[in-house]
């Protein structure tokens, strides 16, 4: 009987925290769109801490690299762009994660990274126009900061919230 008890304690407890941090997520999201950052940071910092599993790590990790970018506290972003990147070789926002790096590189007089961002950035979209001249890709953050990324058939340019973030010539 106290078995029997003890696993539906813990099978309960388990059940109930499983969707905790979605909540938490949503939580970040709404002060993020209210235009409270800094209230958005701390629930996906705790998002962070108290549910290193989660399936919203990836987009936690983004928004905190974007936050500490702001700050400006570059050396954290970078970690947690990196962070994101490792994580996430596949996502939509690796273009803009690189786009940050980038940025940092820049911000940092760091000539040698820079050249290998670019390499990055151009490889990861390869600017192959055809039809058009130029193509464009949109993403919009976990601190709710609208990106573009517009790949012309010589520079690429970077926006953040409508202004010009980053550009690369090639």
């Amino acid at each position: 009987m106290f078995f029997l008890f003890l696993f539906l304690f813990l099978f309960s407890s388990q059940t109930l925290s499983a969707g905790e941090d979605a909540r938490i997520y949503s939580r970040a999201l709404s002060a993020a769109r209210a235009g409270q950052i800094d209230f958005a940071f701390m629930h996906y910092r705790a998002l962070l801490k108290d549910y290193p599993d989660s399936k919203l790590k990836a987009r936690a990790l983004f928004a905190q690299g974007e936050y500490y970018f702001l700050s400006p506290n570059y050396r954290e972003a970078a970690s947690y762009f990196n962070e994101f990147m490792r994580l996430n070789p596949d996502s939509q926002g690796k273009l803009f994660a690189l786009a940050y790096l980038l940025k940092i590189a820049q911000l940092q007089g760091n000539q040698s990274l820079e050249k290998d961002l670019q390499k990055s950035i151009l490889t990861l979209h390869p600017v192959g126009l055809v039809f058009s001249e130029f193509k464009e890709y949109g993403y919009r953050s976990p601190l709710n900061r609208r990106y573009k990324a517009v790949f012309y058939i010589d520079k690429v340019q970077f926006y953040a919230q409508g202004e010009m973030f980053v550009q690369i010539s090639l």
